[in-house]
Order: C-alpha cells, then structure tokens, then sequence
C-alpha cells in the first residue's frame, strides 16, 4: 500500500537527494519516494498485531519501541523525513490492528467448528 499506492502518487524526494544532507551521508541514497516510509509502515503493522496477539504479556509495548528505533535510523540516516516515519506509523498500525481482526475472527471460526467436530 504505502510502496506501491501512496508512493507513486505523492513524488516526495528523499532528502538525500538534498546537497546538504548528500555532504554528511554514509549511505547511498535510494531512487525510490520518500512518502511515507514503508519502513515504518512494516515494523508498526507488525508491532500492532504482535501487540494484539501477546495481548497478556506485560511488555508488549517494547513491540512499538522496537519498530520506533528502525523508523528514527531512516530519519537519521537522511533517507526519510519524520512526516513519513508518522504517516508510515499510522497507516501501519492501522493495517496491524486490520489484519489482527481478520486473523482472531478466523480463529475463532475454525476455533469454533472444531469444537463442534470434537461434540459430535
């Protein structure tokens, strides 16, 4: 979604396409757009369902911590700004916390004809 919809449409430059971010970068920069970072979009999609899915375990939370620091290292490394690592966030939680739902419903689902099976 964010890779091949938003990207192409936005045409948002890396600012490592920028002279002064070019002088001080230790990376190559990427051709692709930089809007929103798919990045983030990935590690918060996965942190939301991890975070739903361990929902008794206390420290779940390191999930968004954990996708938090790969998205700031794009932002550090000049390869995005931090309105993409936002929208990246937001549409991956948001992707997450959809997928999770679909993935619980369907659990119960087979969750349920199984114990009808077993009744039988």
């Amino acid at each position: 979604m964010s890779s091949q919809l938003i990207k192409k449409n936005t045409e948002r430059l890396r600012p490592c396409n920028t002279e002064e971010v070019q002088a001080v970068s230790r990376i190559p920069c990427g051709q692709g757009y930089s809007f929103p970072s798919s990045h983030a979009t990935n590690h918060f999609g996965i942190a939301m369902f991890l975070f739903l899915f361990f929902r008794y375990y206390n420290k779940r939370f390191l999930f968004f911590i954990w996708a938090g620091l790969v998205s700031l290292a794009q932002v550090y490394v000049g390869v995005h700004y931090p309105s993409d690592i936002v929208a990246g966030a937001i549409i991956g939680i948001v992707i997450g916390y959809i997928s999770y739902r679909i993935f619980d419903s369907l659990a119960q689902l087979l969750y349920n004809q199984e114990k009808e099976i077993n009744v039988i």
